[in-house]
């Protein structure tokens, strides 16, 4: 009897979870199917301030549930050109305070406000705390107004990372290191204690250069600049010391006002009235996402170019959020190579480069694109550097900011071993095997092993080269001289023939219809999203793998670390059942 009713009470137990995840499920999908298409109040601009806030600017890939608020530097840029033109529009206001913008990004978006200033918009940047890249966005504005507890934070560009040579020695952990480009120095944070010469060296190019670039454009910007930025920065503690952050920043030309939220209000009520009137409210704003919703236009033109994203670290396998995944991304390229009304694609690559098997998998959808005759112009955002380069070489063109970097022309393996470390505390590992090749991040590797990952390293590098030389008509000795690792600016790149142009992604576009022939030809932004099915069906797959992995003793004697990448298929195999982790 008392298991019977023990039975009951179970029974009702899971009768009630079951019934509020099925309510659960049935709401969601309530929201996903239903709510998306009822339509949001645009309203008008007339008599309002457009206004650019808090929505990130965006350049990623999308997971499932990614806001749709974020508008792309592209989208950002067309709502400018319609504002530009709009006799409703008048007065455009960047709230920046906390926009999340690279300095490629600003550079693009600024190039854009040029526009809007031109066709007699006002332009004005306010912000509560400024920093280095959200106020060269500001600069490019009619006024930059700083909250009176706010600053201007700059510090220019620098490169510093932890080393832990050190660290690894005191545990006997050994991170065995195969490069090829003496300048590739990712490596170095294991092989190192801190940074080596050569690293500073070229470092120290590439960052002056990106530095230089962005003096450049501020002093451009702000004729009312009273002061050099380095000496601004390097001696701000001694400069007028009774002076508050924000009232330095205006006495020396930074900004133009300093004005709290509430005073901000007022002045955008005279600015709009030409009245003093103190407790008049501040004028209706426009949010620029609304504004690019109900202005933007399609020609109904059967043909089109495609702006293809690739955001993020280039990898192995399906859709993952924020990265360039090699079967995702080429099945979405294989699908534009079919699509008859494409005539042209815009690749915008922002990637520091990953998976070498990922990037040649993409790169070879691209080039059989390309030789279908679709014209393909690369631009280059923050970076795209070794892995992101390989997969621009074989371009038509590529464009880059004067902010961007690019090349990282170099490959790199690392191949961890924990046999010393473990034999510290008792540990030992033993055993035998019917080969002498033995991949192992618990023992040490032998002399085969190594010289077999040295040689796949080279191998790699010297693709690398042959394929920059094909894909951008230079010589191998040119290629060779600006290969080994290097880093370049969009400018130096330029110079040394990686690059074929500098400007924006909208001028890259413009550029392409030129080569198209098709000047009123309509651009479609491809953003990939996955469907609800995707999302459960992936994360169904990744935690059978962890499963797998947890389940599995010492698969983790396969882990392999690297950047642009390794040993492609042969070392793919050599993990067997381990979970494939590819580390940067």
């Amino acid at each position: 009897m008392f298991t019977r009713i023990l039975d009951r009470i179970d029974f009702l137990r899971r009768l009630i979870i079951n019934s509020f995840f099925l309510i659960f499920i049935i709401a969601l999908i309530i929201g996903l199917f239903i709510f998306p298409f009822i339509n949001n109040n645009k309203g008008e601009i007339n008599g309002s301030i457009l206004s650019l806030s808090t929505n990130d600017i965006s350049d990623r890939s999308s997971s499932y549930f990614d806001s749709e608020e974020n508008l792309t530097v592209y989208e950002i840029v067309s709502a400018f050109e319609y504002a530009s033109y709009d006799d409703d529009v008048e007065i455009i206001f960047l709230d920046l305070s906390y926009l999340s913008i690279s300095s490629a990004s600003a550079y693009e978006v600024g190039k854009s406000i040029q526009l809007l200033k031109k066709n007699g918009k006002k332009v004005i940047a306010y912000g509560d705390f400024l920093t280095q890249s959200q106020y060269l966005l500001a600069s490019y504005a009619d006024e930059v107004i700083l909250n009176p507890f706010g600053m201007v934070f700059l510090e220019g560009f620098k490169k510093y990372q932890i080393y832990l040579k050190d660290f690894l020695d005191n545990n006997n952990i050994v991170v065995n290191t195969f490069v090829a480009g003496d300048y590739k120095s990712a490596t170095e944070i294991f092989s190192e204690s801190r940074m080596s010469e050569q690293d500073k060296q070229q470092s120290k190019i590439f960052l002056n250069d990106l530095w230089r670039n962005w003096l450049k454009e501020v002093s451009n910007n702000r004729s009312s600049l009273d002061i050099d930025i380095n000496f601004f920065i390097n001696n701000f503690n001694e400069l007028d010391p009774s002076l508050s952050a924000a009232e330095k920043a205006q006495k020396y030309g930074l900004v133009d006002k300093i004005l709290s939220r509430i005073e901000l209000r007022k002045y955008f009520y005279k600015l709009k009235n030409n009245d003093e009137n103190s407790d008049a409210k501040e004028p209706r704003t426009v949010s620029l996402k609304s504004y690019y919703d109900a202005k933007k236009e399609s020609n109904f033109s059967k043909d089109k170019i495609i702006v293809l994203n690739a955001y993020g670290e280039i990898i192995d396998g399906s859709f993952q959020d924020n990265q360039i995944s090699s079967e995702f991304f080429s099945r979405k390229i294989n699908e534009i190579s079919k699509d008859p009304s494409v005539k042209g694609l815009l690749l915008r690559i922002n990637s520091p480069g990953g998976s070498g098997f990922a990037s040649e998998v993409i790169r070879q959808e691209l080039l059989n694109l390309k030789n279908s005759g679709i014209p393909i112009v690369v631009s280059i955002s923050d970076i795209a550097a070794s892995g992101g380069y390989w997969i621009s070489a074989n371009a038509d063109e590529i464009w880059a900011t004067p902010l961007s970097v690019t090349g990282s022309i170099g490959v790199f393996a690392l191949l961890p071993s924990i046999e010393d470390a473990l034999s510290k505390f008792g540990f030992n590992y033993d055993g035998l095997s019917t080969t002498d090749f033995n991949p192992s991040i618990v023992s040490n590797p032998n002399k085969n092993l190594k010289s077999f990952i040295q040689n796949y390293v080279d191998r790699a590098y010297s693709d690398f080269i042959n394929l920059v030389s094909e894909g951008r008509d230079l010589n191998i000795d040119s290629v060779n001289e600006i290969s080994n690792g290097k880093i370049w600016t969009g400018t130096q790149a330029l110079e040394n023939g990686l690059i074929d142009n500098i400007g924006t992604q909208s001028e890259a576009i413009e550029r392409l219809k030129e080569i198209i022939g098709y000047e009123e030809i309509d651009v479609e932004y491809l953003n990939f999203k996955q469907s609800f099915f995707d999302f459960i069906g992936n994360n169904f797959l990744n935690f059978q793998t962890l499963d797998k992995f947890f389940k599995n003793d010492l698969n983790i004697q396969n882990y392999v670390l690297n950047d642009f990448n390794l040993l492609d298929k042969e070392i793919i195999n050599l993990r067997f059942d381990c979970l494939n982790c590819l580390i940067k």
